[in-house]
């Protein structure tokens, strides 16, 4: 049904917004990647270096002159590794280390 407007152009009725379903017994990828394990193996053990190396860099550091680009260089120094992998996860445990402290 079209409706007119005062100059006379016709008016298109507005289309109702879809609902999203959910068909059952198919997850959405939040909840699948929730299922998968967190960090794998050697990812995990590489990890808890980082975070044990990190600890002490910000332990050792002035933290108005440290920034997130210091601590990957010395880690990537350290263990010869390409940070740019954990840029992510090494920004959040710079992040929890700064706030236990």
């Amino acid at each position: 049904r079209k409706q007119r407007c005062s100059a006379g152009e016709e008016k298109r009725p507005k289309k109702k917004a879809k609902k999203e379903t959910k068909k059952a017994g198919k997850k959405n990828k939040e909840e699948e990647e929730e299922d998968e394990p967190l960090i794998k193996g050697e990812e995990a053990e590489m990890l808890g270096k980082i975070k044990k190396h990190v600890k002490e860099i910000c332990d050792g550091a002035d933290m108005d002159t440290l920034t997130l680009r210091n601590v990957r260089e010395q880690l990537k120094e350290k263990y010869e590794i390409d940070t740019d992998k954990y840029k992510d996860k090494i920004k959040k445990i710079v992040d929890e280390v700064i706030s236990a402290e």
